[in-house]
């Protein structure tokens, strides 16, 4: 068996009747095997983790990235490229990824952000970009309760909030939630992370 990761789109709307799921794993399947995902909360992303050798295809989706297996090299020059347009469909701030960087640090950062986004939609039931947000807004532009929401959030999860101010962009928030998230090991679909 040969575990890989990938960045991949979500279906489904989180019913018992419509679950969430890699898109590529319901009608057509390109996905078998056993897999398991870490959700960019109510965002339609996710990294899946799952048996290479049985899923061919699916590194050849046109909204689906690979991260190669080996997680302790250092991303290149065309991952990053990969990662910045992902980032940029996705709302996954990626501007902070650099060449010195191993792809598990990259992972670890985005691991961070997304248990940011999971904490918000299990509290809130909302995504950190609900009402018009984006990467590009400003702290100063939130609404009190769009910023009583983002800290609450963050300070639930431990993360230091004093960088979230005035012209501060929520990508750049974002990102040092991730940062903050630090070398905290998980497992997403086998692989630790």
């Amino acid at each position: 068996m040969a575990l890989q990761l990938f960045f991949a789109p979500i279906t489904g709307t989180g019913t018992d009747t419509d679950p969430r799921v890699v898109k590529y794993a319901t009608a057509a399947p390109v996905i078998v095997g056993n897999w398991g995902m870490m959700d960019f909360g109510v965002e339609p992303w996710c990294i899946v983790g799952l048996d290479n050798t049985l899923n061919p295809t699916l590194a050849a989706q046109p909204d689906v990235v690979a991260i190669p297996v080996n997680l302790d090299g250092n991303v290149t020059a065309g991952e990053i490229t990969k990662l910045t347009v992902l980032g940029t469909t996705a709302k996954i701030p990626m501007s902070w990824v650099t060449l010195q960087m191993t792809r598990r640090q990259v992972l670890r950062r985005i691991c961070g952000i997304f248990a940011f986004a999971q904490r918000v939609a299990g509290l809130f039931g909302v995504s950190p970009f609900a009402g018009g947000i984006t990467l590009a807004t400003t702290w100063s532009q939130l609404t009190g309760p769009q910023q009583t929401v983002l800290l609450q959030v963050a300070q639930d999860l431990g993360y230091d909030t004093s960088g979230a101010t005035g012209a501060t962009t929520i990508g750049t928030i974002l990102t040092n939630f991730g940062v903050q998230f630090g070398q905290k090991q998980l497992v997403v679909g086998g692989m630790t992370i």
